[in-house]
Order: C-alpha cells, then sequence, then structure tokens
C-alpha cells in the first residue's frame, strides 16, 4: 500500500542523549534511533561502555569495537566520549542537554548524584527535558537501594518462578529449578518499558513544551509481561508456574518428536477431533477417556504416552505441515540456524547484514515494519569517541540553545497523556489487549469490537467463583480495563458497515487475527486506508503480515520455539525449553504501543497514517542478539547453561527453604571497592562463611572451574534458609540477590505495592481485584484505571452517540442479530 513518507523515519526530529550502559539504557534509546532520532551515545574515557568487552566478536578474539552485544545495541547513534565525574564533561553534558528533548539513563543512583544526573536537580536546570531513568526497582519504595542486575529482576519480578512455562513443564523441581536464559531477558524488557514509557512522554507533551521524569522500575517492567500468571492468583488463587496447574486444558504441551521437539495445542473439543483426525484416528484416541478437555486433563499421563508414541513417528515439519492443513497451531523447534536462513526470514528481512572491521554477520532487524517510516540502519554503532569532535562542533556553532529556550514556558502535561486518542480494538487473547489496555490506562478511548459468537478471551478460564461465564472470565477482565465494549457481528453486512463508519472516527486501528481473517470480512488494510487515509493500522501476528508463513498460525510456545529463544534456555546439557509467562504476547503488545504513538507522532508533523505489519517472532529475536550474532558471524551456538553466566560466577538461582522457594545469587568480579576488584565475592564469603582465599574459588576463573563445588557450598547455606531473610543479609553485605517470587508472593510485594504498580478495580461481577498497572512512574502521569467491560456494554451508546443512530434503527439492528 502507498503510505505518505517524510525522510528521516517516524522519529525525526527528536533528540536523545543516552548516558547508559551494557543493555537497558542502549536499548531503549535504540528504539529511538533506529526509528529516526538523533542519539547521542554519552560513554565513558578509557574502554567506554563496559558491553564492549562482552561478545560475541569475530574470531572470538577481543575486541571493543567489534563486540557482537555492543554492535547490535548501538547502531544508528553518535558517540562521545565525556567524563561526568570531572567538571569539564559535565559541562559538556548540560549543553547537549539544553538541546535535548529526552535523555535516557540506566546509571545506579550513586552514579546520577556524582554525574549530576539526580532527575530532579537535571529538571530543575532543563524544565523542558524528558528523564528517563531505568533502575532495578525504581527511585523510590524499600528496595530503591537495593542492588539489581539481569538475574535479581528477572527472580523478583516472576519470570523465573514462571520458566519453563506452558506448555512446557517440568517432571523433577527439585532437580529443573527455575530457570533463566543465556540472554539478557530482564535487562531487554526494562529498555523496552523504558523506551514506550519515553515516547509516552514525549507524545503527551504535545506542543507545551513541558518535561517530565519517567521513572522505570526493571522489577515492575517484567512482572507487566506476566498478566497472565498474575490474574490466575487475583481470580483464582493458583500459582501458574514451571509445574502442571488445575486450569490446564489438554494436550497443551511441549514432546518429542522423530528429529526434535514439538509443541501440540489441541485443548478444545474441536481441535481434539481434528487432531484425532489428522493421526489417521487411532482407536486409543477414540476412547470415552478422552472425548472431552476433562476427560484429556484428568487422565492426561496416559494420554501422554500415547500421543509421544504418535509424535516419535514423524519429523516435526511434517507434524506442523499436517496440523496447518488440520487448523491447529502445532510448531516444531527451530535451531537460530534454521531460523536464520528459513525461507519466512529471508522473504521478511527479519535478520540484516552488518560488517565488523570486514567481518560481515547478520542481527536482529525491525522489531516493527513501518510503511510510511521504515526502519532502516543509517549507520553503524560509533566507535569509541567516533563523533567527539562533529559533536562538539555543532555545540560551539550554537550561540544559544534553541530547543531548551523554547521549551522553558511550556505548561504541565495532563494527568493522561493519550486523551484524544481514539482507538478501534480487534485485539484477540493476550497480545494486542496488552497493549491496547496501556493505550486506555493511559487516556486514550479504546472501542473494542467483539461479538458472541467469537469470544475466545472471554471463555477463558479462570473464572469468578468457577462459574464459566462471559463476564466472568479472569483471563479477560485484567487484559481489557478501561475499554468500551462494542458488540458487533461483523459478519454479517450490516455489521461490517458499522465498523466501516467507525474506521473514519479513529486514529489507530489494531488486530491480531490469523493473517486474512479482516481481508475475508472486508475490512483489509487497503480497504481501510481507503475509508481513513490517516489512520495508523497496527496488524500483528505471530509470523507477521508478510512472508511465506503469514498464513501460519501461532500460539506463544510457535513463537518461543521459532524465534530461537527456546535454543538460549534450558538446562546444562538439556533439551531447549520454552521460556515462560506467555511473554511472545506481552511483548508484542508492548512494541504495538511505542509503534502506535511514533506513528501518531509522525502523522501530527504532517506525515499521514500508515500501516504497521507486526511479527511477533521478530519482537522475540530483539532478546537474543548476542546468540544470533554468534550464529552468523562465526558459526557457534551459545550453550544452554541454565541459571549460569558467562561473565558473573556465582551466579544461580539456588534452594531455599520452604516449599519449591528459591533465591537468586549474582556476583560480577568486576565490582571494586577499597581492597580492590571481587568486592561481591568477599561480601558473599563473609556472609556465608567462605573463605575468600581458598584457592578453589579465589579468583573469577578459579570459580568458573569449580562451579558444581561452589554452587553445592552455597545450597548448603540457602536451604536452610528463607529466601527473603537470605536475600536481605546478602544485599546488607553488598551482594545483588532477591528471592525468587511466586505470583501470589507479587502480589503482595512490598516495593511492587509501595510505588503503586498493583492497582485495584471494582468488576460487575468479578467484584474488587487487584492486578498489575503502568510499570513506571511519571510527573503529572495519573492512569485510568477502571474495569473491563461487560460484553457490549457500551454498544449503544457508541452507536448512537458516535454514529447518530436512532434508537429505532439500535433496536431494529439488535433485533436482527447484527448486535450479537
Amino acid at each position: 500500500m502507498a503510505d505518505r513518507e517524510l525522510p528521516g523515519g517516524a522519529l525525526a526530529g527528536l533528540r536523545v542523549v543516552e548516558v547508559g550502559e551494557w543493555v537497558s539504557a542502549p536499548f531503549a534509546a535504540k528504539l529511538f534511533a533506529d526509528f529516526g532520532a538523533d542519539v547521542i551515545k554519552v560513554e565513558r574515557p578509557g574502554g567506554g561502555d563496559p558491553a564492549r568487552t562482552d561478545g560475541p566478536f569475530p574470531g572470538g578474539g577481543p575486541d571493543p569495537e567489534r563486540s557482537g552485544l555492543f554492535l547490535y545495541h548501538n547502531t544508528n547513534k553518535r558517540g562521545i566520549q565525556l567524563d561526568l565525574e570531572g567538571e569539564g564533561g559535565r559541562s559538556e553534558l548540560e549543553r547537549l542537554l539544553d538541546d535535548a528533548d529526552l535523555v535516557i539513563t540506566n546509571l545506579a543512583p550513586p552514579q546520577l548524584a556524582r554525574a549530576g544526573l539526580e532527575p530532579g536537580a537535571l529538571r530543575e536546570r532543563h524544565p523542558g527535558l524528558i528523564v528517563t531513568t531505568i533502575t532495578p526497582f525504581g527511585l523510590d519504595g524499600p528496595y530503591a537501594d537495593y542492588l539489581g542486575d539481569e538475574l535479581v529482576t528477572y527472580a523478583m519480578g516472576g519470570l523465573a518462578y514462571a520458566s519453563p512455562g506452558v506448555p512446557d513443564v517440568v517432571d523433577d523441581p527439585e532437580a529443573e529449578p527455575p530457570l533463566h536464559p543465556h540472554t539478557y531477558v530482564a535487562d531487554t524488557i526494562g529498555g523496552l518499558v523504558a523506551a514506550v514509557a519515553s515516547m509516552v512522554a514525549v507524545f503527551g507533551r504535545g506542543g507545551s513544551g513541558a518535561g517530565s521524569h519517567v521513572d522505570v522500575s526493571q522489577q515492575a517492567a517484567i512482572t507487566a509481561m506476566e498478566q497472565r500468571d498474575l490474574t490466575a492468583w487475583s481470580y483464582g488463587e493458583m500459582v501458574i508456574g514451571r509445574m502442571p496447574t488445575s486450569i490446564a486444558r489438554m494436550p497443551n504441551y511441549y514432546l518429542p518428536c522423530r528429529d526434535g521437539y514439538v509443541a501440540l495445542a489441541a485443548p478444545w473439543d474441536h481441535q481434539w477431533a481434528r487432531l484425532v483426525t489428522m493421526m489417521g484416528s487411532p482407536e486409543w484416541a477414540l476412547s470415552e477417556l478422552f472425548c472431552d478437555d476433562a476427560g484429556r486433563t484428568a487422565y492426561w499421563d496416559a494420554l501422554k504416552l500415547l500421543l509421544t508414541e504418535w509424535t516419535m513417528q514423524h519429523d516435526g515439519s511434517e507434524i506442523v505441515r499436517m496440523a496447518d492443513e488440520a487448523g491447529l497451531p502445532f510448531f516444531a523447534y527451530y535451531s537460530i540456524a534454521e531460523m536464520a536462513e528459513s525461507e519466512h526470514v529471508r522473504a521478511r528481512g527479519s535478520l540484516v547484514e552488518q560488517s565488523a572491521g570486514g567481518d560481515s554477520f547478520r542481527m536482529p532487524g525491525a522489531p516493527l515494519q513501518m510503511h510510511g517510516t521504515p526502519w532502516t540502519i543509517r549507520r553503524p554503532a560509533p566507535r569509541l569517541g567516533e563523533h567527539g569532535r562533529e559533536v562538539r562542533a555543532e555545540l560551539e556553532s550554537r550561540a544559544e540553545p534553541s530547543r531548551g529556550r523554547e521549551r522553558r514556558a511550556g505548561a504541565a502535561p495532563g494527568p493522561l497523556p493519550l486523551a484524544g486518542v481514539r482507538v478501534l480494538d480487534f485485539g484477540q487473547v493476550i497480545a494486542m489487549p496488552f497493549g491496547s489496555q496501556w493505550l486506555a490506562w493511559l487516556g486514550a478511548e479504546v472501542l473494542l469490537v467483539e461479538s458472541a459468537k467469537h469470544m475466545t478471551a472471554r471463555v477463558t478460564p479462570p473464572y469468578v467463583g468457577g462459574v464459566a461465564h462471559h463476564d466472568n472470565s479472569g483471563h479477560f477482565n485484567l487484559l481489557n480495563g478501561s475499554k468500551r465494549s462494542v458488540r458487533i457481528d461483523m459478519a454479517t453486512p450490516e455489521g461490517l458497515a458499522l465498523v466501516k463508519r467507525l474506521v473514519p472516527l479513529c486514529d489507530v486501528m489494531i488486530d491480531n487475527f490469523k493473517t486474512g481473517v479482516l481481508e475475508k470480512l472486508g475490512l483489509g488494510p487497503d480497504v481501510v486506508r481507503a475509508l481513513h487515509p490517516e489512520i495508523v493500522q497496527l496488524s500483528f501476528g505471530a509470523f507477521g503480515r508478510s512472508g511465506p508463513m503469514r498464513t501460519q498460525g501461532g500460539l506463544h510456545s510457535a513463537v518461543n520455539l521459532f524465534s530461537g529463544v527456546a535454543e538460549v534456555t534450558g538446562y546444562p546439557g538439556g533439551m531447549p525449553r520454552i521460556l515462560g509467562g506467555v511473554l511472545p504476547d506481552p511483548i508484542a503488545g508492548s512494541y504495538a504501543v511505542f509503534g502506535a504513538l511514533a506513528a501518531l507522532r509522525h502523522r501530527g508533523r504532517g506525515g499521514g497514517g500508515q500501516y504497521i505489519d507486526g511479527a511477533m517472532f521478530e519482537g522475540m529475536i530483539s532478546l537474543i542478539p548476542q546468540a544470533v550474532i554468534d550464529v552468523t558471524m562465526n558459526d557457534r551456538t551459545l550453550e544452554r547453561i541454565g541459571n549460569r553466566d558467562h561473565r558473573k560466577v556465582p551466579h544461580g538461582l539456588y534452594r531455599a527453604g520452604g516449599d519449591d522457594e528459591w533465591v537468586a545469587i549474582s556476583v560480577d568480579p568486576g565490582v571494586s571497592d577499597s581492597r580492590g576488584p571481587d568486592a561481591q565475592w568477599r561480601a558473599l564469603c563473609g556472609v556465608i562463611g567462605l573463605d575468600e582465599d581458598d584457592p578453589l574459588f579465589s579468583t573469577a576463573r578459579a570459580r568458573r572451574a569449580n562451579e558444581d563445588a561452589l554452587d553445592a557450598r552455597i545450597t548448603a547455606w540457602t536451604r536452610r534458609r528463607d529466601p527473603a531473610r537470605t536475600a536481605e543479609l546478602l544485599q546488607a553485605a553488598g551482594v545483588p540477590s532477591g528471592p525468587v517470587l511466586r505470583p501470589d508472593q507479587l502480589h503482595e510485594d512490598p516495593q511492587l505495592r509501595a510505588r503503586g504498580f498493583l492497582v485495584e478495580t471494582e468488576h460487575p461481577t468479578g467484584g474488587r481485584r487487584r492486578h498489575p498497572g503502568i510499570p513506571w512512574r511519571a510527573s503529572h502521569l495519573e492512569p485510568a484505571y477502571r474495569a473491563a467491560p461487560l460484553l457490549g456494554e457500551h454498544t449503544r451508546e457508541v452507536l448512537t452517540g458516535l454514529l447518530g443512530l436512532s434508537g429505532e434503527e439500535y433496536d431494529e439492528l439488535d433485533a436482527a442479530g447484527v448486535l450479537h
């Protein structure tokens, strides 16, 4: 389709300063840079961002200019080195901030103070500046001063307990502890949420020029992704984790096949009937024991053995082909190398070519394909200090700071930054409902179009009081807050006509139907564009809207298995596992919010509407850049190493006292104190009674060589202790640590509650329920938290108010079944 383009990308004209290291802040700033903003990355003197020391490197040899991790996270940025603990460096930073719209940092609070970047003082000096801070737990609350990193926030955010996740479960919870993947998943989520929060602040201030402080808690960002598991506790007091649950319908499971592994998903009776036919109707499958979901679940142990016997007779690709023909969302495991070479990834350009000192490789590309403002790599990541002279010359050429001066007179933005935006929502199940709920909470008017004929989310447990009813589903109610429900059967000509009348009244349209559904209904992208050329259309699918796999259905398990995330998730020497929390869905929903607001900003500057093609697997690929780059650069696959780390040691989730209780401990050998390096190791030894000079463990290299013995010593100490108390002791000594929190514990977590992240709403049938809210805090922001609507609750109000139907016209349509 033809979209009107402006040069430079959706975020052209926006100036961002990044004072960040490693992953979270660089990733947030990368999203701005890749979509057109001018981003200046500030690095420390000497070696710069420590991420330059982390690979992969071409051929394996370390080189600060060829780190795959750094090259990925810093595309399209300009680089300058400043000593922010010296007067000269701070002065230059002030001049950069005078002319910036946004600064993003993940420095710890003590570093912020030394660099002159404390948000309050910074905003006094730069009233028009948006200041985004990313810290492990946020800048206030009882854990504000806790040390946190990738592992600790992952554990305290709930993802550890959730992994491996449905449809993958463990057989022996003692031997298979909560699981962390071999990638920076928590830090990347922190960066993604920070990018969304910053985009909300940029969009919300409009032309007011007002600044704000955006305070992102990485723990809350991760917990926000756990919506499904938190719902199960809020509505049914069920703990969902890596073990089977009572609300599971079967078969929805991860099984071995002849050449690998395959995820089977046929939990509904009509799906089971298709699977039975697909298998050739074997006698055992026709047994009355398995005739409904209750029986299949009750006798799952027996059914699993029978299904495994069948899957082991077929290759994964053969099973998936048969399932696709039968309309079943099965999927087989792909290695990263297989994913990278697949026709689909090649056709979509999901991986992009780059080079490192003459060595070419491929890395994750666009998380969203924006047709009007295409994602591009305009420049590679900067070499150390590469643009210092250029940036300083620009500063010298400006007699006065233009942007700072313009913004100082700006009025404060309102409490709802998206007020005035109207969204037409066709979101299904989790992914797009997650994103559109954020839009609604932030002030957008979200019109949820639904029909009693197709209610997948509304008939998904847990239910209020265990009573199945379309208004009783906790799954639906905690993903659709603050929306207006409009009941229309689009399969009728009259219903389609009503929806077509709504399109021109909306700014954004969102869907995640299977590819082709809207086209068959008569509401494809070209039709929508003809109805409203200025609308922003976001259309998401597991595999996107282009490429040879575009029509293939896929659940979160398929996205995990195709994206490569499963390859880097697993116990040492074990099979690839599925990351928990149905993570592809909220990741896609988060990207949808970022894309919608970026496109609306572009439209507001005269760029027109556009179509955005979202593939959930591309969002997940952004979590594993190191693994992808290592495969394409060195033809080498990252090992599945359980909860260990390639830099930090010890690093793990250790058995604690209590029923399936665990505690995260992460020691960075690079942290120094007055006695020298390895300060965290010495602190750990002091707490648990180890000899810091024991030659088996006295250096990081020695600890790595004897990691099994070290983990056994630590476990002998932790397994007799409460995990929260253990973490308190270690934190007080200066060791990053935190309990592995279950969904029920997240609901009571003092840090999440103190920051107002856990909110309560009153639903007409569901009663008062607690649920996660917006995972950041911002100046003036007061999210609009309201309960999810009853089915069709706002139909008359919307059709008579917005469309101007008379009462008689409305009643005629209702009687004809159009509004069912």
